[in-house]
């Protein structure tokens, strides 16, 4: 062997030093990604887990979007509202909009219809309908929790500071806390947490159906909550609110300590338009299932007659599309528009002697103690 053997020896051992070398490199590569992974997936597992603990989210906003306002309708208290929310005028102090209104009149639809505006704009911090709620997730109690549970989901950083507080181990657990400490360390201090949040642009927190949160009475406490603790809230942090107008929600919103930020409106009947806007929806889905129909069916004027014969009264409207569905379009529509033009009042004379007849006998009516329970539990 001569010596060029010594030195290719020694080459091909430099290799293999090098090859060893390039193995270890990428195997401790390798060895680093995989265990990044697992630290992610086992973080992401145990994130979940405290977030499980503050229970369900609530309603989905999507199966609420299928009863909200038909294109074209309420145009102007929903255009009012985003406007508020989005672009606040100078001087504009308020951050609570309260919109109120009696049974069906479509404070419910409005609020989805805004609120899913709003979630196309990465907007929308949190969505509950307490009208909607299963049993039991529309309690006081609940509904820190539930809004807590999505403010973590818009933002990741909040979600960091809601998981930590809920694992706190230097204080009570949150979570058996009472109702105004819960609202203080999940949803308050994570919103006034972030020295960048301000800038973010408008994060809004829709309440649908405030009446309806908790047997009756009970809503006064997330009333207190949200009227008392938001004050310390940055600016941009909005919050709407339904509810139907119930005496003490709204003597407690109209208050002269909370006037200026509270912002209140009331939801009152359909105008002519949005009744139009509403019957020309209806009556193109009406056509489009039946291909009989010609397009112009069923025409302007049945339009016109038929938002005049609804007198502002959305419900009436929604009888009367869904009568004409029922069979046979044409016939059903010239059977309605044949009937005598009457107000709703007078078309439901008959039912309101019955209804009256019942209220009568369920009780004192020259009792002020049974008056007012009454008013408290219907909401009247």
């Amino acid at each position: 062997m001569g010596a060029s053997t010594a030195v290719t020896v020694a080459g091909m051992a430099q290799s293999l030093i090098t090859l060893r070398g390039q193995f270890d490199t990428s195997l401790s590569v390798q060895i680093a990604i995989v265990c990044f992974r697992i630290q992610t997936d086992v973080t992401t597992i145990l994130v979940n887990q405290t977030l499980d603990k503050l229970g369900s989210s609530g309603v989905p906003l999507a199966r609420r979007s299928l009863g909200q306002c038909i294109p074209g309708t309420r145009r102007v208290v929903i255009d009012e509202i985003l406007a508020w929310a989005l672009h606040p005028a100078k001087g504009d102090n308020s951050n609570v909009f309260f919109l109120h209104g009696v049974a069906g009149i479509g404070k419910s639809a409005v609020a989805a219809a805004i609120a899913t505006h709003l979630s196309k704009m990465d907007r929308l911090g949190a969505f509950v309908s307490f009208d909607r709620a299963p049993p039991g997730q529309n309690q006081p109690h609940t509904a820190v929790k539930v809004l807590a549970l999505q403010i973590a989901a818009f933002d990741e950083r909040l979600m960091a500071f809601i998981v930590d507080i809920i694992n706190d181990r230097k204080k009570a657990p949150v979570l058996d806390a009472l109702l105004p400490e819960q609202f203080e360390r999940l949803i308050v201090k994570p919103l006034t947490s972030m020295p960048t949040l301000p800038g973010d642009g408008a994060i809004v927190i829709v309440l649908d159906g405030l009446y309806e949160c908790g047997q009756p009475g009970e809503w006064a406490s997330v009333l207190d909550l949200l009227v008392g603790q938001t004050e310390s809230l940055p600016s941009n942090i909005r919050f709407i609110i339904t509810s139907r107008t119930v005496n003490g929600v709204h003597k407690a919103l109209t208050s002269t300590a909370l006037h200026p930020r509270i912002k209140i409106r009331e939801l009152r009947s359909s105008s002519h338009a949005d009744l139009s806007a509403y019957f020309t929806f209806r009556m193109e889905q009406i056509r489009c299932k039946n291909e009989h129909l010609q397009g112009d069916w069923p025409g302007r004027a049945a339009i016109v007659e038929l938002a005049a014969r609804a007198f502002g009264f959305f419900p009436w409207a929604v009888n009367a599309s869904n009568y004409v569905d029922a069979y046979c379009p044409p016939e059903q529509l010239k059977s309605l528009l044949l009937q005598p033009l009457r107000s709703i009042s007078e078309l439901n004379r008959p039912l309101d002697e019955l209804y009256k007849a019942a209220l009568n006998s369920a009780g004192d009516w020259n009792d002020t103690y049974f008056v007012k329970d009454f008013r408290a539990i219907m909401g009247a």
